[in-house]
């Protein structure tokens, strides 16, 4: 083989690589940017959830209320027929009207539970990735944020200790 050639393959190798690299470094780029993007996107989701939650617990407690305000009439209504207050007739009409509101309410209620209980799962699975950054930082901050946040009702009780214990473990684990 001559100098000539050894040079060209030389050169087709470094060419190749050139476009490994420029590959790569364009696919890191994105992924970058695509990390901002969804970073940005959590983090105002997450503040959303934190307005809009306290709505959703409101609307929970007030069919609450309802739910015991129903429960109360029954055993008001069944009181005042053993007494003799309401007849048969009455009684049956009014279990029958009561009872079917509370059976909405517990409808509207369990759903209501069931939905906010998703979307908790769902917000502190993208919560848990962003606090993962945590590993390149510093996890104690982390702690910090994640007890001002739980201080200043932006997440449960449940929730922060699940993720405080998730961040000790990822202490643990350096």
């Amino acid at each position: 083989m001559s100098k000539v050639e050894g040079s060209s393959q030389t050169t087709t190798v470094l060419e190749n690589l050139q476009r490994i690299f420029e590959t790569l470094h364009k696919s890191l780029t994105q992924l970058d940017y695509l990390w901002e993007k969804y970073f940005d996107s959590a983090r105002r989701a997450l503040g959303e959830w934190y307005l809009m939650r306290s709505e959703i617990e409101q609307a929970i407690a007030s069919l609450k209320s309802l739910e015991n305000y129903y429960n109360e009439k029954l055993r008001e209504f069944e009181v005042k027929k053993e007494i003799g207050l309401l007849s048969e007739e009455e009684y049956d009409s009014f279990v029958k009207t009561y009872g079917e509101r509370l059976s909405e309410v517990k409808e509207q209620l369990s759903e209501i539970q069931n939905r906010l209980s998703v979307l908790s799962a769902r917000i502190e699975e993208h919560l848990r990735r962003i606090l993962s950054e945590a590993v390149g930082g510093d996890i104690q901050e982390r702690i910090e944020l994640l007890e001002k946040m739980r201080s200043e009702g932006k997440i449960s009780e449940e929730a922060y200790k699940r993720l405080k214990d998730e961040l000790e473990r990822l202490i643990s684990q350096i």
